[in-house]
């Protein structure tokens, strides 16, 4: 069963309003700017502008000190409610520690489908295994060790055959897909990030198209709950 989580950064990309969503502290505006309503909000609200719009919404209130971050616990939240397949927007550009903190919640879910998604990016882990990877929109795909691993790559400008990399190794950074989809092999865990160069008027444009309207409909939202108190 698929979700959305969406953290307090900034998400620049239009969300998919066919799933379930659960909003992170901040990441509740990006929701409600998007016209979606969250299944349940969970943080300590402490980068929340409005709190105006917790009104009337499941609840999962944390204290400011505690021992797990609020996206670890949103996390485990859908798990325990059936969400095996979870996109997590909203958690990358800002604070390194934290996303670091996110990347250890795909090695800890590695059983899960967990997969970070913002407008240049998409990071996931895969496991022990043989993949077919589709290009999509992405130009670049790279691959980085969780534990020492024996890879093939098949179908990249770069190609690999029987590889051992190990966390240290960068070899697997900015590969090219030929066609339409590779065909990776691996014997351990692997991070895999497809992305794109953000430099390009294409995404210039896009991201100030998609922030312009965020501020826009947030603003909205803020001078509607003013006329309603």
């Amino acid at each position: 069963m698929k979700a959305g989580l969406v953290g307090a950064g900034l998400c620049d990309v239009l969300l998919d309003k066919s799933i379930d969503y659960i909003g992170v502290d901040g990441g509740i505006e990006t929701l409600f700017a998007q016209g979606i309503t969250p299944k349940v909000v969970v943080g300590d609200f402490d980068s929340l502008t409005n709190t105006n719009w917790l009104e009337d919404l499941e609840q999962i209130r944390l204290p400011m000190h505690k021992d797990d971050t609020d996206t670890a616990i949103a996390i485990e939240y859908l798990i325990k409610n059936g969400y095996n397949d979870i996109t997590l927007y909203g958690v990358t550009g800002g604070r390194l520690d934290h996303f670091m903190a996110v990347l250890c919640l795909l090695k800890k879910y590695r059983d899960h489908h967990l997969t970070i998604v913002d407008s240049q990016n998409k990071i996931y882990l895969l496991t022990k295994g043989t993949y077919q990877i589709k290009k999509e929109n992405y130009q670049y795909i790279s691959f980085f060790a969780v534990s020492q691993s024996i890879m093939t790559i098949k179908g990249c400008e770069y190609p690999l055959v029987d590889y051992l990399l190990d966390q240290r190794d960068p070899l697997c950074v900015s590969n090219e897909i030929c066609d339409n989809e590779c065909t990776i092999t691996t014997s351990a865990d692997l991070i895999v990030i497809q992305s794109n160069n953000k430099g390009g008027f294409k995404w210039q444009q896009k991201d100030q198209n998609v922030q312009k309207c965020v501020h826009k409909l947030v603003k909205s939202l803020n001078q509607k709950q003013k006329r309603k108190n």
